[in-house]
């Protein structure tokens, strides 16, 4: 699945001459080598240097007043086009760039600024998220006391970019009316710890077996709370009242010092 972890594989990509059983938790497992004569136990959990730069970009963001939103889903659920429609609306009334998550091509960015938005590419390579170091990395060069708010766009995946804290204010899950109403149930961390769902691609429910009901209630299983706004980049549908909901959680912003999802998936 990812460089980061290898959690794909039976053994991990790093350890490939050993033997182990690999897991993510708070500690990972003792790694035998083949003949039984040496062990390595290996404490630091893979996840503690990224929670520990997350918690500085939280410290830096909240010093210089900046709004940080993490919008996160599945490749083609229309992030970018969305971005694309709505950003340019809010930079009249807000200083905002995007940091553009993939694994290759600057084409999404390109995007971004064709339709006026500032925006920044990093290219992962063979990661399939974002972290908060290449976060960091990135914003350096954006000029963050010109912003109110920094938009990042992850890399395509509903898996990955929701364990993985940036530093963020706050996370946004985008579902497309393609996917499916079983997609919450099946990735329940990206929804349940989102603080606004879109269900993007309104225009093509009447040509789709999309059952609202059911996607409703299975989003709502997964997360009681957050506000869900269903929402069209081709019609315009929802994106008055995406725009509205934005800046609402902008203006009651709570930046915590420590990371709300720091070592609580396994």
């Amino acid at each position: 699945m990812c460089r980061d972890c290898g959690c794909s594989t039976v053994k991990h990509r790093l350890l490939s001459d050993f033997n182990t059983s690999h897991h993510h938790g708070p500690s990972l497992p003792t790694l035998t080598l083949p003949n039984n004569k040496r062990r390595i136990s290996v404490e630091e959990s893979l996840f503690e240097k990224n929670q520990n730069l997350a918690r500085k970009n939280r410290q830096w963001f909240k010093s210089q007043k900046l709004v940080v939103f993490n919008v996160m889903s599945s490749p083609g659920a229309g992030k970018t086009t969305l971005l694309c429609k709505l950003l340019p609306k809010l930079a009249l009334d807000h200083r905002l760039a995007v940091v553009v998550g993939d694994q290759e091509t600057s084409i999404d960015a390109d995007r971004l600024k064709t339709a006026g938005v500032v925006a920044f590419q990093i290219n992962t390579h063979s990661a399939c998220h974002l972290d908060a170091k290449r976060v960091m990395d990135a914003v350096g060069q954006l000029g963050l006391d010109q912003l109110d708010w920094l938009v990042i766009e992850n890399v395509g995946n509903r898996v990955c970019p929701a364990v993985f804290d940036l530093g963020e204010n706050f996370r946004i899950a985008i579902l497309s009316t393609t996917e499916g109403e079983e997609k919450p149930l099946k990735y329940p961390v990206l929804f349940s710890e989102a603080d606004l769902i879109i269900i993007s691609k309104s225009d093509l429910l009447p040509h789709l077996d999309l059952n609202q009901t059911t996607l409703l209630a299975n989003l709502r299983k997964m997360n009681p709370n957050a506000p869900i706004i269903t929402c069209s980049s081709k019609s315009g549908e929802g994106l008055e009242q995406l725009a509205d909901e934005l800046r609402y959680l902008a203006s009651g912003k709570e930046t915590p010092d420590v990371s709300r999802y720091a070592n609580t998936h396994t």
